[in-house]
């Protein structure tokens, strides 16, 4: 049965009258073999529980209809989210040419942002730290487009707005997005952070930090 699904799909192409149903039925594939991978780990899912969440009948092989292996729904899972919308991105973007609020307050909308992000993208996230040591060229561009892109773009704002003579405001950028980071992680790993902190007191903290390291608001 797999086989025939597998030439139904190669048959009908991308442009037959059924494209948008596949489309959605792959969507709701990915969706479920990023939730499994998160929740479970990539080496502990199996085909069949990816087919069972996605509504298809389990061991059947409909999967394969819309990916060619369980790396490949890996591979393609991640890199959709890559591709997509990125609140931390979006967020620099709308402030470049700010003049009237206070660096510090959209520090701290930026901040907020990254978090927003890895709520979102939780599944990545636990992904990257479970699994993606086993697959180097995934993590690397989740490493070039995920962390180093939104650091670099970070640091070029920080560097724009610091007042600070000889300020590393590549450093500062690297201290924000990693204290982010492992904010999230702890609380996502085991509950709560650290001293069971809670977001706004971490924020006003994290911001307060880079504010005065860099002379932000003069």
């Amino acid at each position: 049965m797999a086989i025939k699904e597998r030439a139904d799909a190669t048959a009908a192409g991308p442009d037959a009258p059924d494209a948008p149903a596949v489309s959605t039925a792959k969507s709701r594939v990915l969706d479920a073999a990023m939730r499994l991978f998160g929740e479970q780990g990539y080496a502990a899912t199996s085909v069949a529980q990816i087919e069972a969440a996605a509504g298809l009948r389990p061991g059947s092989g409909g999967l394969y209809r819309h990916v060619a292996s369980k790396r490949d729904l890996l591979e393609q899972g991640v890199r959709r989210v890559l591709d997509g919308p990125n609140d931390v991105a979006e967020a620099l973007a709308a402030t470049q040419n700010e003049t009237d609020v206070a660096p510090s307050v959209r520090l701290r909308a930026i901040a907020e942002a990254g978090l927003a992000r890895l709520d979102h993208d939780r599944d990545l996230s636990r992904i990257m730290l479970r699994d993606l040591r086993e697959f180097p060229e995934l993590a690397a561009d989740v490493r070039r487009y995920e962390v180093d892109g939104v650091t670099a773009a970070l640091a070029a704002w920080l560097g724009a707005r610091a007042t600070v003579t000889g300020a590393d405001v590549d450093a500062a950028a690297s201290v924000m997005v990693s204290a982010v980071s492992h904010f999230w992680t702890m609380t996502d790993a085991t509950g709560a952070a650290p001293l069971e902190l809670g977001r706004a007191r971490f924020l006003d903290a994290l911001v307060l930090m880079v504010t005065s390291a860099l002379g932000l608001d003069g």
